[in-house]
């Protein structure tokens, strides 16, 4: 498993980057939208296909700006 936190200062947040090495499959949970291009920076750096985000926090669905 590929496994990354990636730290949020502004909202004080993480978002977990979870993948499998072999399928290059990837989910972001908690994504938030300022960092949005980093992420996606580091999904390609990684060699990875994003497949699903998950949000689970409701601090992030007021700072992605969405609702439930």
């Amino acid at each position: 498993m590929i496994f990354r936190q990636l730290f949020e200062p502004d909202s004080s947040t993480y978002t977990y980057l979870l993948a499998c090495p072999e399928t290059r499959q990837a989910m972001l949970i908690d994504p938030v939208l300022d960092t949005m291009n980093r992420d996606l920076e580091v999904l390609q750096q990684l060699d990875l296909k994003l497949i699903y985000t998950l949000l689970v926090s409701t601090m992030i669905f007021k700072k992605m700006n969405t609702s439930c």
